[in-house]
């Protein structure tokens, strides 16, 4: 009986730990991102980004190519899922921490000086 309750105290031991370090093993969630809002520019394009009903309005000014357009766009595994004219070719705008840029349909974007 004695060992039948230390089995049970250790069972109960073993669950708290288990459960305290995966509360605390995942870090930040993957739908993070940055403050991502404010102007964008790459060689040829211009992101104007700002936030909107739980994701973003992605205005993309781009003259001489056809990625021009208005894009909505929501968070979703620590990427931006776009809809709108070019949604369909280029789906999501990826942020590279270590250069502060995005990239999406294969152009980087850096923040512009409005940001």
């Amino acid at each position: 009986m004695l060992l039948q309750r230390a089995f049970a105290a250790l069972a109960l031991v073993l669950v708290a730990i288990a459960t305290t370090v995966a509360a605390f093993d995942h870090g930040p969630p993957s739908d993070s991102l940055p403050n991502v809002g404010g102007e964008w520019k790459s060689w040829r394009s211009t992101f104007l980004i700002t936030p909107e009903s739980g994701g973003y309005r992605i205005e993309v000014s781009n003259p001489d190519g056809f990625l021009g357009g208005i894009y909505k766009g929501e968070v979703k595994g620590g990427v931006i899922v776009v809809t709108g004219p070019m949604a369909a070719l280029c789906g999501e705008i990826r942020y590279a921490k270590d250069d502060d840029a995005l990239e999406f349909c294969g152009e980087a974007f850096q923040r512009g000086p409005q940001s």
